[in-house]
């Protein structure tokens, strides 16, 4: 399930040096856009171009029409009743304030190009599902939501965004709403959220909407994207990246289950885990004595098991950013976020505290350079063609805010739902978000490649590794011994890439 949510205001949690990064960053990216100019309207005529990103979604649904690889869903268990003619109008709103949601991509002979639908009117409709009996009803509903959010999209046809409502009873129902990445991204869904909390609101008062028009359209950034790519700073950046991945390993070799597939699936599993608050504030305190974060010693962490498991003392990481690094960017619905690729050093046996020194430099050294697409830096590598590998990484590492809050809708009672879509374009990427000071944790894996049981070792032994890093980080990740490791360290070779039992 996507999530993502704005960042909580947290300035004055941060540390003095934070707090001065974070400050200097704002007046960098002040001056970036002043000097750049603000993103103007596209001019009118063609059909618009697809941002890179949508370039990148687009191509791979060719490969795989239809795959749920990339739907995000959203569901919302709502107690109360439901004003439906007021939900009907919040979603007409909501799309005809942004075009992108009416949005279907067609190739021509040049290129493929978005193609904007003057209105777009979209039918909610209700599954009865009756009662459900108490002690699986979590179960059930998760079950029936995964089941509308996996339904495929035809990305020439649309439209890419839908909404379903199941019917438990006549004051309970659940709302799912599923949209195609190549038309938002988690940011987006969290916008989605607030402005139907507001429209609905105002509609069901009888009140008209309260929120101002977009200043610009997502088309708008795609067609301003091609033409910034084209200037000096793009080319500077490039140069960054190309030396900073250059002669990377291209597949990480992960000790897996079975042979990587010619043709993924794209199939997916999770598996659950808990850093406990007390561990969560000793990992806090860690992250301050080193003037890091916890993102970075959370991916340390990740980074020194993979290193473990892999034998490798080179390796990439990719990890998610929103991408809107321009303010009149914030308010829109749009696939803005970028993937950064983080390269670890784990050359010389470092220790706990050097390892994260030099993830810290290597993430503050990245994120400065984050406004590249990413699709630009796979163009200009050049990895090997493999529609079974993805390009330059293939574990990921997300930390995020926390679970998204659920639309506050007046009358109702609101309750976000969680399920699994089953479905991953990664070998492994491990989310992190806090909780009640707690952080929750999981392991999603292709089930191509591992069997679950595979997974739940590795999620033992980053804790085992996390507590030992916490503990004494003059230790050295390779001292520590990991329960299972011996079993998880095959010889034979995938040609894929990976370690196969």
């Amino acid at each position: 399930m996507s999530k993502n949510p704005d960042p909580p205001d947290r300035v004055g949690d941060l540390s003095p040096e934070r707090r001065a990064i974070l400050m200097r960053m704002l007046r960098d990216r002040t001056a970036r856009s002043e000097e750049a100019g603000s993103i103007p309207r596209r001019p009118a005529g063609d059909p618009p171009p697809l941002s890179f990103a949508q370039h990148r979604l687009w191509f791979l649904d060719r490969l795989a029409p239809g795959a749920p690889t990339y739907n995000m869903a959203r569901a919302v268990r709502l107690r109360g009743r439901l004003d439906r003619q007021a939900l009907g109008r919040a979603l007409d709103e909501i799309i005809r304030r942004h075009e992108i949601l009416r949005t279907t991509f067609v190739e021509t002979p040049v290129r493929p190009v978005q193609i904007i639908a003057p209105t777009l009117a979209i039918s909610v409709p209700v599954v009865e599902c009756g009662a459900l009996p108490a002690d699986r009803q979590a179960a059930e509903i998760g079950r029936r939501a995964a089941e509308v959010a996996r339904r495929p999209f035809d990305l020439a046809r649309g439209p890419l965004v839908r909404v379903v409502v199941l019917r438990l009873a006549d004051d309970d129902q659940v709302l799912v709403l599923t949209m195609h990445h190549i038309v938002g991204d988690g940011w987006s869904i969290g916008l989605f959220d607030r402005e139907l909390a507001v429209l609905y609101s105002a509609f069901s008062c009888g009140r008209p909407s309260p929120l101002p028009e977009p200043a610009i359209q997502y088309a708008d950034f795609a067609h301003w994207q091609r033409l910034w790519l084209q200037g000096d700073e793009p080319q500077r950046l490039l140069e960054f990246w190309r030396a900073r991945l250059q002669g990377a390993p291209p597949v990480l070799g992960l000790p897996l289950d079975r042979p990587r597939p010619p043709a993924p699936t794209y199939g997916g599993g999770r598996v659950g885990f808990v850093v406990p608050a007390d561990r969560t504030l000793r990992l806090k305190e860690l992250a301050r004595g080193e003037n890091a974060t916890p993102f970075m010693v959370l991916l340390a962490t990740f980074q020194a098991l993979l290193g473990r498991l892999t034998g490798q003392d080179d390796l990439c990481v990719g990890t998610p950013v929103a991408g809107r690094t321009r303010l009149e960017t914030e308010p829109l619905i749009g696939v803005f976020v970028n993937t950064l690729v983080l390269r670890a050093d784990l050359s010389g046996d470092p220790t706990f505290a050097e390892h994260l020194r030099r993830v810290r430099r290597a993430a503050l050294e990245s994120l400065a350079r984050q406004d590249l697409p990413f699709e630009k830096i796979v163009e200009a590598l050049r990895p090997g063609r493999d529609p079974s590998v993805h390009p330059l990484f293939q574990a990921m590492f997300v930390l995020q805010d926390g679970a998204p809050d659920a639309p506050a809708l007046p009358g109702l009672q609101a309750e976000s739902v969680d399920f699994e879509i089953g479905s991953t374009p990664f070998d492994l990427t491990l989310i992190v978000s806090e909780q009640d000071g707690a952080m929750e944790a999981v392991l999603e894996y292709s089930t191509d490649l591992f069997d679950r049981s595979s997974i739940e070792r590795m999620a033992r032994q980053f804790e085992v590794l996390l507590e030992a890093f916490l503990a004494d980080p003059a230790r050295r990740p390779s001292a520590i011994p990991l329960p299972g490791l011996a079993e998880a360290s095959r010889p034979a070779r995938d040609p894929g890439g990976g370690t196969v039992a």
